[in-house]
């Protein structure tokens, strides 16, 4: 039997995960938006007056998708989804029942899964059907491609739907894995694809664009970035090598965005850049 576990503390936890089929994913991204379940569909989901539901799991090792395939994680950020929604706590068996191994196993549970849903089940509660601008809300994408192996995983890892999950991430980190206890375990150590690379880039790339786009270089020092960018530019050698990496997208919007400042200030090279912005931010201090 479902229940709410208290009706006095109506919010999520800090952290929450949601795991999704893989094309569910790509299409949570594309449309920046999540779907949520009905509340009418089971008499067992009637928990509260509101007649949509998001379920979550307050813990990252829980059962909720293992053993599925093609499924990923959404880590997501209950204090900002709290700004907006309400949530509850959800006993998913009901104190006495989820001890009875019986009624686990007719559930078609293993009893590595069944404490998910009796202790680290919530629910995000509203009269809305879908949650928009969802990415807003989402810290971290891990994926599971561990049931695949050697060139079949790769070819899955660079398959469209992948790349599109990518590109349509924008800023969000994605961890791809290839064993399903590191997947559970989001142990990001032990991803063999991430785009963390790429946003590191795009980070470098908005520092340098911050310090075109300053009228006032000291305005800097309030930004968040200042000395993770002051970093990256202290060495001539790791500048270079960093600029020839974010100027390898000819396609991105940043290095497009750099490379019209470096025509404006009559910058034909990363000699040039260097030297430039070196200057503007030795001006800062």
């Amino acid at each position: 039997m479902i229940r709410i576990k208290s009706h006095f503390n109506e919010s999520l936890s800090k952290i929450v995960y949601h795991a999704t089929p893989i094309k569910n994913l790509l299409e949570i991204l594309k449309e920046d938006k999540i779907y949520l379940s009905s509340t009418l569909a089971k008499t067992s989901d009637r928990l509260t007056n509101t007649f949509y539901f998001l379920s979550l799991s307050t813990s990252k090792f829980g059962g909720f998708a293992r053993g599925k395939k093609d499924f990923a994680t959404l880590v997501l950020d209950g204090n900002k989804l709290n700004q907006k929604y309400k949530g509850v706590s959800v006993d998913y068996w009901g104190r006495d029942t989820y001890r009875n191994i019986d009624t686990i196993k007719k559930a078609g549970l293993k009893l590595s899964q069944y404490h998910d849903y009796d202790e680290n089940e919530e629910r995000l509660i509203t009269d809305d059907n879908y949650i928009d601008n969802i990415s807003k809300y989402i810290k971290e994408i891990h994926i599971d491609l561990s049931q695949y192996e050697g060139n079949e995983f790769w070819n899955k890892v660079n398959d469209y739907k992948y790349r599109d999950i990518e590109k349509y991430a924008e800023d969000i980190p994605v961890y791809v894995y290839d064993k399903q206890k590191y997947y559970i375990g989001q142990f990001k150590t032990k991803a063999v694809y991430s785009n963390q690379k790429k946003l590191e880039d795009n980070q470098t790339g908005n520092f340098i664009l911050a310090v075109f786009e300053s009228e006032n270089p000291k305005d800097l020092h309030s930004k968040e970035e200042y000395q993770y960018g002051i970093n990256k530019v202290r060495y001539k050698s790791d500048f270079h090598n960093m600029m020839k990496t974010i100027f390898e997208d000819s396609r991105s919007k940043i290095t497009s965005k750099i490379i019209q400042y470096m025509k404006k200030y009559k910058l034909r090279n990363i000699n040039d850049l260097y030297e430039f912005v070196s200057m503007k931010l030795f001006d800062m201090v």
